[in-house]
Parts: C-alpha cells; structure tokens; sequence
C-alpha cells in the first residue's frame, strides 16, 4: 500500500541570519516552516507538522516568547495568521485532515496545531515531558513554546512509545525506526539531536 498526492507547504517563515545555518554570510535569510500533506489508501487526508499558525502570536507573549521573537523573528501579514489560510493558501479544509504527526515541538512544526481539533495527533510524549518539566530559561534554550501544544490536552491523541521504536527495520540497519501504519508506506524515525523526541519520516 502506497501514500499519494504527496505535497510540501509553506507554513510561514522566520527571519535570521545565513550565519547561524552554515553559511559564511552574515546577511538575513528567510527559514521556511515546511510541512507535508499526503493521503493514505485507508486513513485518508494526513499532515506531518503544521508549520506556524494563528496561534503563534498569542503563544509569545511570555518572557520566553518575546525574547525568542528576538532571536526569531517572524514577520507580521504572514497568511498563516488568517485562521482559514490553510483553505485559501493550501485547498485544506482542517476537518478533513486525519492525522496529525509531530516530528517535534518547535514552534515552526507544532505552531498549527489549534487548527485541528478534529484530528487524531501523534507524537512522542517522553519529549514533551521534559521540555514541560523546564524552567523558562531551559524552554528558550530549547526553543520551546509551551502554549502551542496546550491544545494536546483536548485534542484525541495517539503517542508513540520509545518501545516502539526496534533497530533492523527493512533497508534501514541499524536505525530505530517504527512502521506506523503497519503497511511499509510511513516509517518514523528516531533523530537524535536536533531536538528533544525528535521523528524523521521516510514516506
């Protein structure tokens, strides 16, 4: 079984300098928040991560949230701040969407996900634990707005176990990873590093 009209977003940008992602330019580029939309044969219309959303505005209004909108800008009139942009930037009507699936909590990835109430969300709460459990300054430090995902105690959910996770998937030695759909068409996998309960997807 395969997924299908596979398509990657813009979910809105931030601005920063070339400097901090490897470049020798100091000048100011813009990082786009990508998420993926993909449909699967039996559970229907999916995202991965929801890129910013409305609700990234009113998340930073914390000492955590304004310093991060220093280190972070992310200009104002973006569409992703209209609560229908997804219908009129994208052709996604929220309802429709499934699944949810969060590779991790950085309000780039996690900053939509008010808009899906009606979702099942997944991700891998063992992350989310600690993050939560941080003092303000150990959220900034890890780039974490916890508002964006308050919305995960309403929501209906699905976590995802670090049992779940076994090294000698087909193709993929010695990498944890976990066939989510149990048909080969969505692997998650465990990426260390760049942030905490980190999940990579080979679709």
């Amino acid at each position: 079984m395969g997924l299908s009209n596979i398509r990657f977003l813009n979910g809105g940008y931030c601005l920063q300098s070339a400097r901090f992602a490897g470049s020798r330019a100091w000048s100011v580029r813009r990082f786009y928040a990508v998420f993926v939309a993909f449909e699967h044969p039996l559970q229907g219309l999916c995202l991965i991560d929801t890129g910013y959303g409305p609700a990234l505005r009113q998340a930073g209004h914390g000492l955590a949230g304004r310093m991060m909108k220093l280190a972070l800008p992310v200009p104002k009139g973006q569409t992703f701040e209209r609560a229908d942009y997804l219908q009129r930037t994208h052709g996604i009507a929220p309802e429709d969407i499934s699944t949810v699936f969060l590779s991790h909590f950085h309000a780039d990835h996690a900053g939509g996900l008010s808009l899906f109430p009606n979702s099942t969300i997944v991700y891998r709460p063992a992350g989310l634990h600690t993050l939560c459990g941080l003092s303000w300054t150990g959220k900034l430090q890890h780039g974490f707005l916890e508002q964006l995902v308050a919305p995960l105690g309403e929501f209906s959910t699905r976590t995802i176990d670090e049992s779940q996770f076994q090294a000698g998937f087909d193709g993929l030695p010695g990498i944890q990873a976990c066939d989510y759909f149990q048909d080969g068409s969505l692997i998650l996998i465990d990426l260390p590093g760049h942030a905490l309960g980190h999940t990579g997807y080979l679709l």
